[in-house]
């Protein structure tokens, strides 16, 4: 898989390689309490994302009975207006 950057910057990684990283986030979620099945939302930074107010987030989480949440520092900062 070939992933191209705005700025012209390129990473190759192979399938073998992502799913590699896929087992370790998947083992971090599952360390975290997340079960198999269960729904996680990602908030960030990226363009609609960072629009998203603490009242959007919290009805994201509501709607779709999320079991964790994984974001930067910007959503996080309106994560902890929800909790």
């Amino acid at each position: 898989m070939l992933w191209v950057g705005a700025n012209g910057r390129t990473v190759e990684s192979s399938f073998a390689e992502i799913a590699a990283q896929s087992k370790r986030v998947a083992n971090v979620l599952t360390r975290a309490g997340v079960g198999r099945g269960e729904t996680v939302i990602v908030i960030l930074t990226a363009p609609g994302t960072t629009q998203l107010s603490a009242k959007d987030i919290a009805n994201r989480i509501n709607a779709a009975r999320t079991a964790g949440v994984v974001t930067d520092i910007a959503g996080a900062e309106k994560l902890d207006q929800v909790a």
